[in-house]
């Protein structure tokens, strides 16, 4: 799910932009209007809630990005190999192999983080 498409904003959106779209948005679809619906108020309330923090914002756009490159070949020649099976050549050195090993656990990490966060918010987890 993006969060900037559901409130057809671009990543570069200030945060007046997003402000003034969620606005425009959740008056449009709200569950007690003619026409509203539940599942889309609760999705364009989601994306605001997230895109409004900067720390969470900041999270988001860098799992989002990381997921866009993840499956994006980095050039013609990669695309070629996966095309016609051929294993790629191993020229990465051990040290960039587990750079990118931490790299991929960090980001986890931190989406671990937010999650407990979100659900701390939203009451859906509790000390007790």
């Amino acid at each position: 799910m993006n969060y900037y498409k559901i409130l057809g904003l671009t990543p570069e959106a200030s945060p007046e932009e997003i402000k003034s779209a969620f606005r425009k948005l959740s008056k449009a679809y709200h569950p007690d209007r003619k026409g509203g619906s539940t599942e889309l108020f609760c999705e364009i309330n989601q994306a605001y809630q997230v895109l409004r923090d900067p720390l969470q914002r900041a999270e988001y756009d860098r799992l989002l990005y990381h997921k866009q490159e993840r499956y994006k070949p980095r050039n013609e020649s990669q695309y070629a190999q996966r095309q016609h099976n051929n294993p790629p050549e191993d020229t990465e050195s051990p040290d960039t192999r587990s750079e990118r090993n931490n790299t991929g656990c960090i980001i986890v990490v931190g989406a671990i983080i937010l999650l407990i966060y979100l659900l701390f918010k939203y009451r859906l987890l509790s000390y007790y």
